[in-house]
């Protein structure tokens, strides 16, 4: 993997994209829309774990993927893996590329995310909030598995329209735990 500049950590606070820049060269626009692409991925395959990844250059979103595991029989087969796999078709890394979920990359996808090179991490509902809410998880943050890799530095962002993605993890009608 080459070596590149990290991107500069935005202030944090809000969760209101008007409020600011939240990754410095991306319009907040786009990254709302791919936040809530994967958001409506989630819901149209009733999982709550949907995660889509920007063109940092362009912010066009170029991939989108819900959580298949049940469907596909692999434990694996998280919104995070799903969408890194199908953006690494035909390339060999995703720098220049944001990965946006809407909860926070348990270990192995935020593992995953290093190895596969992206720029920035931004994550909807925490993995705190995760298991408040009764989810099974490992607790360790996505900041925690990065300060242990010795590759090039990811921004990360948290929190981000947690309003939107909060509520996917609570009973809610239409989606299957």
């Amino acid at each position: 993997m080459s070596e590149r500049t990290p991107l500069p950590r935005p202030a944090t606070g809000t969760d209101d994209p008007a409020a600011g820049t939240v990754l410095p060269g991306l319009a907040d626009t786009a990254l709302t829309a791919a936040m809530r692409a994967a958001v409506d991925a989630a819901r149209a395959a009733r999982r709550p774990f949907g995660a889509a990844l920007i063109d940092l250059a362009s912010g066009r979103l170029r991939v989108c993927r819900a959580n298949s595991t049940r469907e596909t029989g692999d434990r694996f087969a998280h919104a995070e893996m799903n969408t890194l796999r199908a953006g690494l078709r035909n390339r060999t890394d995703l720098s220049g590329h944001v990965l946006v979920a809407t909860a926070e990359p348990c270990p192995m996808c935020a593992a995953a995310s290093v190895f596969a090179g992206v720029d920035a991490i931004v994550y909807g509902t925490s993995i705190a909030t995760l298991a408040a809410l009764g989810w099974k998880q490992i607790l360790l943050s996505t900041d925690e598995v990065l300060a242990r890799s010795t590759a090039s530095p990811i921004t990360v962002r948290g929190g981000y329209l947690r309003a939107d993605t909060d509520p996917l993890y609570r009973t809610v009608p239409g989606i299957e735990r």
